[in-house]
Parts: C-alpha cells; sequence; structure tokens
C-alpha cells in the first residue's frame, strides 16, 4: 500500500519510520535532526506543523 501515509512510533510519540505519504502530508521527518522527530514536540512547538 505504497499511497497510503504509514509512520512508525514508539511510546514516547518519537517517529521512527515514515513514507512518502506522510512525509508529504505531515513534514519531512528527515530533514528534522532526530531528537525533533517528536509529533508532540512538533505539535506543541513548531507552528508549521500546528498549521497543518
Amino acid at each position: 500500500m505504497p499511497d497510503i501515509p504509514a509512520m512508525v512510533l514508539n511510546r514516547r510519540m518519537d517517529v521512527l519510520a515514515w513514507n512518502r505519504g506522510t512525509a508529504a502530508l505531515l513534514t519531512d521527518f528527515g530533514a528534522l535532526p532526530q531528537d525533533e522527530r517528536n509529533l508532540i514536540r512538533l505539535t506543541f512547538l513548531d507552528d508549521n506543523f500546528r498549521a497543518r
């Protein structure tokens, strides 16, 4: 199912893996430093992520 956005999270909501659909829908997690790939952190501290 390559056309469906998907990602793998750990219990702390860190984004461990994602596909192209998720990158297009949310953000390019590969462009973020590894310690900033957290959905909770992005939701509260990143204005661009919250605007989506």
